[in-house]
């Protein structure tokens, strides 16, 4: 499947070059209207937004407006159940990168039935968003800093303070940003849309969505996937300890694998002794800055570094390469560093930060105090303790909270959720931040729960995994039987990557058009398509090999040379131009975060073209020749 990392790194890319009401009412209903996110290549979703009220429990608020994009399945055989789609976070938005992960996630679902995929109250493109430029800011800033733990805590604090404050002098009540009014949510967005029930798919805090779903509002739940699970009786202060557990995991996994163990010896003592080196030492690298596409310098200290591997066994294809990571910025190299902080910037938006306070400051952290916070930081391996602090597990969360929401927690947001719907359970053995004992703890309380661990898997399970794709699709057509698992016994351990040497196989090309940008092209056969126009090789966990074509408004390749070139560090004194079918090209060679590249432009027809390749040192001469010249040579306009 398509690695998460060449998505965000391409559509990072073309980001750079790419040109609330008051009602009186309090019924929901959907009205439609152009969608708002880039649709995926080949669908026709019906979009539109949910009106609903922000407070409930108040007759005649004022009312907010959920994004929402229907995908209809053609099979006329379909269910009459959609599979409604609720993302993690809190806060994070599953319409933002929609283009690009509805082939992986969404697509295989609506051979059988309908697909609901909205953004959540306060996140993304719904209205109001609680996005926090404060938090955005402090962070971009915070790049070439090297700060003190208390520092951090005390910057980060001040920044989501003031956003709290910004938001609610807006008029937002942020007590009404929560897991129980979403959950009502959905169900209003099933009765305004003619569903009798849905089936619901959760990731990470989308688990305890449903699980509130089905606690609230039963009747309008068929069945229930939750994958990577939540549930609301554990701690968020657990986070720290399941990353712990989880990195027992890797160097266990690494030391009983013969080649890992022999090419990264005491992998354990290593990653600690990394943190202690650079947090004496931080690390200074290059990355590209957002918000106006140059390059900067960036700093990073051990407890950062740990927070880059705690992000990275979120995901499965990243795991394999987790070994080699660790030991290559233990020796110096900070390659990888630069490409997790360009990703990590690259999400800056996609997590509506405010919900995510929102939601914890109300069912969370209230359930906390500041003896049990210091409890679990004293059973921690004490070198993550600053990884654990700078990201919340911290006494000073008790008081900012009283910003968010001074009001005393619902007792029933910290107890099991009980339910006899049909629910398939899944976790991934390498999970740093949701572990398998959550989903063996949320199955206790459901009779009709079923419950798997998937080997070499991280966070979002079904995602990434072919069995456990099959898996879901079986429960979803007999919901009242527990689904064959015979190909989790089939599934191995990560097989760890020990260098950076790839085997590139021979490239065979294939002809394709795209008759919305007018063209047709060539792309590699094999090669997966990680969004429009965008084919990665992904012949590693962090392969970056991959070719994009992109189209831009615009008929002069002079003007935009040099807006290229400070973006993808252009080398414009060895221009090359070339001719082909017509057009006029220039190519050009640079570098994105040390990774090789080669770039082609030309216009034609009121826009410019764009061919993109992305490579490795050793493999960047070969590709030239093999991929890049042909992809040129190879593209035609249409009429």
């Amino acid at each position: 499947m398509r690695t998460i990392t060449i998505t965000l790194l391409i559509s990072f890319c073309w980001l750079l070059i790419s040109p609330t009401a008051a009602q009186d009412t309090t019924a929901a209903n959907f009205k439609t209207a152009t969608c708002m996110f880039t649709v995926p290549q080949g669908q026709t979703p019906e979009c539109g937004y949910l009106t609903v009220p922000e407070n409930r429990s108040k007759a005649n608020g004022q009312t907010i407006k959920l994004a929402v994009a229907v995908f209809r399945s053609d099979n006329p055989d379909k269910s009459s159940t959609p599979l409604i789609y609720l993302e993690g976070g809190p806060g994070g938005s599953a319409l933002e990168f929609l283009s690009l992960t509805f082939k992986d996630r969404y697509a295989d679902f609506l051979e059988n039935q309908d697909v609901i995929i909205f953004d959540q109250r306060g996140v993304g493109r719904s209205q109001p968003a609680l996005d926090c430029k404060e938090l955005t800011n402090y962070q971009i800033n915070a790049l070439d800093r090297v700060l003190s733990t208390e520092e951090v805590i005390k910057e980060t604090n001040l920044a989501a303070e003031n956003c709290a404050t910004r938001l609610a002098g807006t008029g937002i009540e942020l007590a009404a940003y929560n897991s129980a009014e979403s959950a009502s949510d959905v169900n209003d967005l099933r009765i305004a849309l003619g569903y009798d029930t849905l089936d619901l798919y959760g990731i990470s805090y989308g688990t305890k969505l449903a699980l509130t779903i089905m606690r609230d509002h039963p009747e309008a739940v068929r069945s229930s996937i939750i994958d990577s699970v939540y549930p609301p009786q554990v701690s968020i202060n657990d986070a720290p300890r399941n990353f712990e557990r989880s990195l027992k995991v890797l160097f266990k996994g690494c030391k009983v694998d013969t080649a890992c163990n022999t090419a990264f010896p005491d992998l354990e003592t290593v990653f600690y002794d990394t943190i202690a080196e650079l947090n004496k030492t931080p690390a200074s690298f290059e990355v590209l800055d957002p918000t106006n596409g140059r390059q900067r310098m960036a700093r990073l200290d051990g407890d950062g570094f740990a927070g880059y591997i705690f992000q990275a066994l979120y995901g499965t294809e990243i795991i394999p390469s987790l070994p080699k990571n660790i030991y290559d910025v233990h020796n110096g190299d900070t390659r990888f560093l630069g490409l997790w902080t360009l990703l990590t910037l690259a999400q800056l938006d996609v997590v509506s930060a405010g919900m995510n306070y929102a939601v914890q400051c109300t069912e969370e952290i209230p359930f906390d105090s500041r003896a049990s916070i210091e409890t679990t930081l004293s059973k921690l391996n004490p070198a993550l303790n600053g990884f654990a602090r700078r990201n919340g597990i911290e006494p000073s969360q008790i008081g900012l909270c009283t910003t968010w929401n001074p009001a005393k927690p619902n007792p029933i947001e910290n107890e099991a959720v009980q339910s006899d719907i049909p629910t398939l359970v899944v976790s991934g053995e390498y999970d740093p931040i949701t572990p398998p004992a959550n989903g063996q703890l949320a199955a206790e309380t459901l009779s009709n729960g079923y419950f798997f661990e998937f080997p070499a898997t991280g966070h979002g399970v079904i995602a990434t995994s072919e069995c456990a794709l099959g898996i879901a699709q079986a429960f979803l057509k007999d919901p009242s039987s527990k689904p064959d698992s015979a190909c989790i016994a089939e599934m191995k351990g990560p097989v760890f990557i020990t260098s950076d040497e790839t085997t590139s196989a021979p490239i065979e090309l294939e002809g394709f058009s795209n008759k919305s940008a007018g063209y047709t092209a060539v792309r590699p056969v094999g090669w997966t398509e990680a969004g429009a126009g965008i084919y990665g090789r992904g012949g590693s966990a962090l392969d970056q090999t991959a070719i994009a074509y992109q189209s831009v408004p615009g008929g002069n390749v002079d003007l935009v040379i040099p807006l290229f070139a400070s973006q993808f560090g252009l080398d414009t004194d060895q221009v090359v131009t070339r001719e082909a079918n017509g057009l006029e090209w220039r190519l050009l060679t640079g570098k994105l975060q040390g990774i090789p590249l080669n770039l082609a432009i030309t216009e034609g027809k009121g826009k410019i073209y764009l061919i993109l390749v992305l490579s490795t040192e050793e493999e960047q001469a070969s590709l030239y020749d093999a991929l890049f010249l042909p992809a040129v040579d190879g593209f035609k306009l249409t009429e």
